[in-house]
């Protein structure tokens, strides 16, 4: 994929307009990215690949001391939100958002994209009665 070898239907019918449409039934062109960020077909592949990076970062905090809560859920004036990871250890909160972007993305826009998503921390000091919280996120490429 890194090489773009991939057979996609947008490289391997490049004449043939119709063609190009996905496999999948998504009605779009099926490109290296739709296959990879945005068709139903792998939503399932992405969905653990998430999961899985929350899990590692998880079970890394919890073997060095923090209590570790997976997507608590935490009511907002701007709606609920559902950070993956908030880990506590002591009077100290840590706010862990993970995402996995493509390479067209800049890590550090998408990085302050979730942080201003999580602004409120405050919410997060009074729910799990810590005096400091820090925000941040897993972005992975």
């Amino acid at each position: 994929m890194r090489i773009n070898a991939l057979p996609i239907k947008s490289k391997t019918s490049s004449r043939r307009p119709k063609d190009r449409l996905c496999r999948a039934g998504c009605n779009k062109p099926e490109t290296l990215n739709h296959v990879l960020q945005q068709c139903h077909r792998t939503h399932g592949p992405r969905i653990n690949r998430h999961d899985t990076v929350v899990s590692v970062i998880a079970r890394a905090l919890e073997t060095t001391g923090y209590e570790v809560h997976v997507e608590p859920k935490i009511q907002t004036d701007i709606g609920m939100r559902k950070p993956d990871i908030v880990a506590k250890l002591e009077v100290t909160a840590l706010i862990i958002d993970a995402q996995v972007v493509n390479d067209q993305i800049s890590l550090d826009g998408a990085h302050a994209r979730k942080i201003d998503y999580y602004n409120n921390i405050n919410l997060v000091k009074e729910k799990y009665k810590v005096q400091n919280a820090t925000l941040t996120s897993a972005t992975l490429s």
